[in-house]
């Protein structure tokens, strides 16, 4: 979707967003000779996935005007003083006022991570890594006032391979940002031709807290690996307890050579590879990697 575009163009694309995504954004634009005019980031300082210093040190180097702000309403105002024919949106976590995307004369595009209209609104990866999705989709789409709406100025997909979310993630990073950077000349120039999200049911997908990751040893082997690898590195990780003690359990596999027969939670086995856990279906999910007490035979999680 998309037509390519060697265009140069002497209109100002500004990029509004944080972490990882912005900062490839950023530095993508500038090897492709395309800006940025300013970049507008949130303060997040105190998230550990957070790239602010990395972000300030980048756009300084470049003499792009860099901005931190804590509120929202902030962050919009320095857009306006930058008078920009198109925002990038990358990694913006908040719903953007009407009154705002209409001052920009080509609009906000943002990057979304799912195959629009499917997986609408929050931990849209998570979630299609949880329900076992075999290609994770990313969407390029005009911000509009409701959330994740717009028309779609690109999109693609992405092996789920090993599952593991850090891997996706970069892949998805990669594709993306690759694709944006082609097509923005044109979104700039207001020469890019948008389509509407293709008509199929759309899905929405909720916020999800660190509590969210407690695993559910009744379910399936498979369900069970594929909540581990959906919240792992960088996310906080799937975790149960060990009587009052924590297991944050960062890597698993299915355990697919024998039949458990126990209570789902108990360590039923040890083995080269780690613990084998019993889980529903008289199946058993090995710990690989994990933080927290060791475990015995005699061990229960739940």
């Amino acid at each position: 979707m998309g037509q390519p575009s060697d265009l140069r163009v002497g209109a100002r694309i500004a990029v509004l967003g944080t972490k990882s995504i912005a900062l490839g954004l950023v530095q993508r634009l500038a090897d492709a000779d395309l800006g940025p005019s300013q970049l507008v980031t949130w303060d997040d300082s105190l998230d550990s996935r957070s790239r602010a210093a990395d972000l300030e040190s980048v756009c300084r180097k470049l003499s792009v005007p860099f901005t931190s702000v804590r509120r929202a309403n902030d962050a919009y105002a320095e857009l306006s003083h930058g008078f920009p024919d198109i925002v990038l949106v990358a990694g913006w976590y908040r719903i953007i006022p009407p009154e705002v995307l209409n001052a920009v004369p080509n609009g906000f595009v943002g990057i979304h991570y799912s195959p629009l209209p499917e997986y609408r609104g929050s931990a849209p990866v998570v979630w299609q890594l949880i329900n076992g999705v075999e290609e994770i989709g990313y969407s390029l789409f005009r911000l509009g006032p409701e959330m994740d709406e717009g028309q779609l100025a690109s999109s693609g997909r992405v092996p789920a391979g090993s599952g593991y979310v850090a891997e996706v993630l970069r892949q998805l990073d990669n594709a993306a940002l690759d694709e944006l950077v082609r097509i923005a000349p044109a979104l700039a120039n207001g020469s890019h031709i948008f389509h509407p999200q293709p008509d199929r049911r759309p899905s929405y997908s909720s916020v999800r807290t660190p509590a969210d990751g407690r695993i559910d040893w009744a379910r399936s082997a498979a369900e069970i690996v594929r909540v581990i690898r959906a919240q792992s590195r960088p996310y906080p990780g799937a975790w149960s307890m060990q009587g009052d003690a924590e297991v944050r359990i960062w890597r698993a596999s299915v355990e697919d050579n024998s039949d458990y027969y126990g209570v789902p939670g108990h360590v039923i086995r040890i083995i080269e590879d780690g613990p084998v856990v019993a889980c529903g279906g008289n199946e058993g999910v090995i710990l690989e990697e994990f933080d927290g007490p060791n475990l015995r035979l005699t061990s229960r999680l739940r």
